[in-house]
């Protein structure tokens, strides 16, 4: 027997057993397709998707499916002795055929005609529709096709969803596929869309291990991964978490390009947002003194995102590194928190707020930062630049630890009201400088709408000049062509008028002609007195015919005349 494909034939000695499960799979997975032969609709996500189903389908492969669509629990049945119907309806389940053949006849003798009661179906066949917003429509998708079909296309792009959408419903061979194809598929390529796809499935435990190892192997290929054109499209708070981590394999020079490719991709979709602000929430991630000097002075400080502090800090370190204390280059506080930043705090889901703690000697000390926009609160660089003076005045050696006086706070005071107000008056020249910007590009706006409409009212002038030119030319054509042919006719006027002054003279000519030879014949006439003419009959014509032997050989006819 030939075997088809994805089935087959088991023998043995008594009886032969065909499997196709292929098939079985393509008839499953049309039947999910085809929203007239389901009677459950699912709406999932955010856009409501609708995605069909079986209703006994999904009951008999999934727990969670049977209790969500067959809540209501069916009414109790009074227990009854069986009916001589049912004995017979058993009997002949478990009966061959001859012995349905003989169990027919022993009724027909009895004279039993009745029909056994129909199967009342436990529920109806309303249809049903519900709502899933845990998973997004792909997602459910691929789960609902391997409930009926047994078999799904694992991709990374959708990978974690559909690992926490088996673990949620309770298919655990799907979930342990998944958990089997996860080692195979981190890859350079796939890291990124696999970190962007568990901010939205973090709150699940499956997730929280995958991350884990997604995070070891972006360590690992930390330069990598920080090169990836998909590295902007992950959330920000991920992309922090990346920078923070002290086991992450990437220059210095790297992370920065990073932060600033991450940046002007969000600036290009929020421009209300400076990028010097948005670049800011990344910098105190970024070890500026291990840059290399050129990079510093070339490619870093000429871009004026980076503020001239931390830059001069990091170019002091290099040319003498005991000329700057260790704090100022990268805090303790700092480092610490990116240490312990977990997977759940800093990818929790729904751009909720993450809160970064310290332990050690920073115990107790917490900074929240917005997970999805930009941070509204002081940036690290502000603090670097805004409070050198206090850092420098309460951090300076001292002999004997002696505490700062009235004058030495009075003075920092004084400094501090100064610098302030410095920092006013430079807000304001900055504000003026815009407000004068934007005045200056409205009044180029107007000028060249300006010119715009003049243009306009130009091109408007000449297609009008040469429309009426057109117009001209083609009238004068149109002229032209009306005297051509009143010329024509003219000189066919003229020759039939000379045609028909031509046949006058002719007839003219030929009267002539004939009045002369009239006038001849008459002449002649009066010369010969003794011949006149047959008055009345016009002449007389005489016919001589010769014959010889038979024939007619000539024939002569004279014009006689009575003498």
């Amino acid at each position: 027997m030939p075997e088809a494909s994805g089935s087959r034939v088991v023998d043995e000695s008594d009886y032969s057993t065909f499997e196709n499960k292929t098939g079985l799979a393509e008839d499953m997975k049309f039947l999910a397709s085809m929203p007239e032969l389901c009677d459950v609709t699912f709406l999932v996500g955010d856009t409501r998707e609708p995605v069909c189903a079986v209703k006994a389908v999904l009951a008999a492969r999934s727990r969670v499916f049977h209790k969500m669509l067959y809540q209501a629990p069916s009414p109790q049945r009074k227990k009854e002795a069986p009916t001589r119907e049912n004995k017979i309806r058993l009997f002949l389940k478990r009966s061959s055929e001859p012995l349905l053949n003989l169990q027919n006849a022993a009724q027909q003798r009895s004279g039993f005609t009745q029909q056994l009661a129909p199967i009342q179906e436990p529920q109806s066949n309303q249809h049903h529709t519900l709502i899933i917003e845990e998973f997004e429509p792909d997602v459910f998708r691929q789960l609902i096709e391997y409930i009926h079909t047994g078999c799904v296309t694992l991709q990374p792009r959708t990978l974690l969803g559909v690992m926490n959408a088996a673990d949620y419903y309770g298919l655990d061979e799907l979930r342990k596929a998944c958990a089997g194809f996860v080692q195979c598929c981190i890859t350079v390529d796939t890291v990124c869309a696999l970190l962007a796809s568990a901010e939205r499935y973090i709150q699940y435990k499956c997730t929280k291990s995958l991350v884990q190892k997604v995070l070891e192997f972006v360590d690992e290929h930390g330069n990598e991964v920080l090169n990836l054109g998909s590295f902007t499209l992950l959330p920000q708070h991920v992309v922090r978490l990346i920078l923070a981590r002290e086991e992450l394999r990437a220059d210095e020079f790297t992370k920065f390009q990073a932060a600033l490719m991450w940046s002007k991709k969000y600036y290009d979709s929020n421009q209300d947002t400076p990028l010097k602000d948005i670049i800011g929430n990344f910098l105190e991630y970024i070890q500026f003194h291990k840059i290399p000097t050129n990079a510093l002075v070339n490619e870093v400080h000429p871009l004026g995102l980076v503020p001239d502090g931390i830059i001069m800090n990091a170019l002091a370190y290099q040319a003498d590194p005991t000329s700057v204390e260790p704090g100022k280059l990268s805090p303790p506080k700092v480092r610490k928190q990116g240490r312990s930043m977990s997977v759940q705090s800093s990818l929790e889901p729904y751009g909720s707020n993450t809160t970064l703690s310290s332990s050690g000697s920073d115990t107790g000390f917490e900074r929240k930062q917005h997970s999805a926009a930009v941070s509204d609160e002081p940036r690290r660089e502000d603090i670097f630049s805004n409070g050198e003076n206090e850092r420098s005045f309460y951090e300076h050696p001292r002999n004997g630890d002696v505490a700062p006086t009235d004058a030495d706070i009075e003075e920092w005071e004084k400094k501090e009201l100064q610098r302030e107000e410095e920092q006013q008056r430079q807000k304001q020249q900055e504000q003026q400088r815009e407000e004068e910007e934007q005045r200056q590009k409205e009044k180029e706006q107007q000028q060249r709408e300006e010119e715009e409409e003049e243009e306009e009212e130009k091109e408007e002038e000449e297609k009008k000049q040469l429309r009426l030119k057109e117009e001209e030319e083609t009238k004068l054509r149109e002229e032209k062509k009306q005297q051509q042919f009143e010329e024509q006719e003219r000189q066919m006027q003229q020759q039939q008028h000379e045609q028909k002054q031509e046949q006058q003279e002719q007839q003219e000519q030929e009267q002539q002609q004939q009045q002369q030879q009239q006038q001849q014949q008459q002449q002649q006439q009066q010369q010969q007195p003794n011949i006149h003419p047959i008055d009345g009959l016009g002449g007389l014509y005489i016919r001589l015919v010769l014959r010889r032997e038979g024939r007619t050989d000539l024939v002569w006819l004279y014009k006689t005349h009575k003498f």
